[in-house]
């Protein structure tokens, strides 16, 4: 639901960012939800959130309910990536826009108590001095929200995430989405379609990788199981980018309710 009502809702995304970064945003791109960056058969794939861009910036907001400690390097492989999707043959590397990864987490990421935690590239022996890749990845922990001070929007944004209350004009409109999202029987049922989909794709791919395996040697049966499986994950991904742009229609009829 998190990236279906902010790809959905343009004006709510780029609210959300202005918010989460403190700062105005002039206008964003469409938004893409579970945007998919994939470079060749060989490398690993990944699938943003969020991913939108203006005319500087580009953006990835990921919603995380688990703690898992590799969020560090799916930062790095991420923001490598996004880099290598947008900047085109030929370009010069100046052309390149800042890259601000954004991970709101319902758990602490580093254990510091901190609500928020900024990343940026410095020199190690000089603090002052940074590289300038003019890049940022910002962590927030929805538990410390207390821990807000001066800004509360973003302190009743990191409350609704945490418990779902709304106590600010933001976060009242969103809950108000959110309530209609989970009355449209359109949605519910694509959703409920795609997890089916997602559901059978794994268990094809994992029992014709286990086939091969006993055929031609586990190892080999194991390579091409998970080929299949990205193939399979790739006919999902395109049958839902279709339905998505089916409900867009859909969808605009609800704001009127709002």
């Amino acid at each position: 639901m998190f990236y279906k009502i902010f790809t959905t809702y343009p004006d709510m995304c780029k609210r959300l960012l202005e918010i989460l970064l403190g700062l105005k945003i002039a206008k964003i791109e469409y938004p893409e939800g579970e945007r998919v960056f994939n470079i060749d058969a060989q490398a690993h794939s990944i699938r943003l959130d969020i991913f939108t861009q203006d005319k500087n910036h580009v953006y990835d907001i990921e919603m995380q309910t688990s703690s898992e400690s590799d969020l560090p390097e799916r930062a790095r492989y991420y923001q490598g990536l996004m880099d290598t999707a947008t900047l085109k043959t030929s370009e010069p590397y100046e052309n390149l826009k800042d890259s601000i990864l954004i991970f709101i987490c319902k758990f602490d990421p580093f254990k510091k108590g901190k609500a928020k935690y900024e990343f940026r590239n410095i020199e190690v022996n000089d603090k002052e001095t940074e590289l300038g890749d003019r890049t940022k990845k910002i962590f927030f922990n929805t538990l410390m929200y207390d821990k807000i001070q001066n800004d509360n929007e973003l302190k009743g944004l990191l409350e609704f995430f945490n418990s779902n209350k709304a106590e600010t004009h933001f976060t009242s409109t969103l809950e108000n989405l959110v309530n209609i999202a989970k009355h449209n029987s359109q949605w519910r049922q694509t959703y409920m379609t795609i997890e089916r989909f997602q559901y059978y794709a794994t268990k094809e791919g994992l029992k014709r990788g286990m086939e091969q395996g006993l055929q031609q040697g586990m190892q080999q049966g194991l390579e091409k199981g998970m080929q299949k499986q990205k193939a399979i994950d790739e006919k999902i991904i395109a049958q839902k980018d279709k339905e998505m742009a089916e409900l867009r229609a859909e969808i605009e009829k609800l704001k009127a309710q709002l």
